[in-house]
């Protein structure tokens, strides 16, 4: 249950069926070897829906689970009730009738700020790394606004926050913004250019980029004990068992 990576190459090893009420794909910059993460997670689903072993795809509105009863609402309100002798969950978030954790954590966040560069576009960096958890990592990838762009890139900014520094105006996508500005003027990233000074030098325009969204992803989970029909799973596969998926 989940739909987390692990879930996926759980279900793929054991030949289990795999439930989830929502996606929760890597990112697209995870990297197994030279492979993409995010495509191996996809290849996987994609096999198991092949193999009939994702029964309700992305449809899913709401799970309840009562003992080994499982009772799933989709998304055109349609009903239907499983009964099942286990259940591993990788990912409880969404599914009612658990108990109580047994240990609560304090919640923390990876969040992805996405920014659209319009002054700074063409450089050869791929990634600035900081010594925070504010501002992480910065990615830059070829710009998907433009079709045929081989040169120009796009950012995104990760950060890991608490739950308050997720409600805090010095967090937000603002002072993102002006760290991210800064690291890159830092990382020698100009704006595009603009004519000669009188010594014949190049003159450069300011970096300028524009917020587009703010993706959050919880990545605490608080532990629960097993149950007679539940299992939860808490262990994460190591990119030698990743780097066996087999490649479409």
């Amino acid at each position: 249950m989940g739909g987390t990576p692990d879930a996926a190459l759980y279900a793929y090893n054991n030949t289990a069926p795999i439930v989830y009420q929502q996606r929760k794909p890597p990112s697209r910059f995870q990297k197994v070897g030279s492979s993409s993460k995010l495509e191996l997670y996809q290849q996987l689903l994609f096999r198991l829906s092949l193999a009939g072993l994702v029964p309700f795809y992305d449809t899913v509105a709401s799970i309840k689970i009562t003992d080994n009863k499982m009772k799933v609402t989709t998304k055109r309100s349609r009903t239907i009730s499983l009964l099942f002798s286990k259940a591993i969950i990788f990912d409880e978030e969404g599914i009612a009738g658990i108990e109580v954790p047994r240990k609560q954590k304090k919640r923390k966040y990876e969040v992805l700020d996405w920014f659209n560069v319009r002054s700074g576009m063409c450089h050869k960096c791929e990634v600035i790394e900081s010594d925070t958890d504010f501002v992480q990592r910065i990615h830059f990838y070829p710009s998907d606004r433009i079709d045929g762009n081989e040169n120009k890139k796009d950012l995104v900014s990760i950060s890991t926050m608490t739950e308050d520094q997720l409600h805090d105006v010095e967090h937000s996508e603002v002072y993102v913004k002006f760290k991210t500005l800064h690291l890159m003027k830092e990382a020698g990233i100009t704006g595009s250019k603009n004519g000669t000074d009188d010594r014949g030098n190049a003159k450069y325009r300011p970096i300028k980029i524009e917020s587009a969204k703010r993706e959050v992803r919880n990545i605490t989970r608080s532990r629960y004990d097993n149950t007679e029909y539940l299992t939860f799973n808490y262990d994460q596969y190591s990119e030698k068992e990743w780097s066996k998926v087999p490649k479409i």
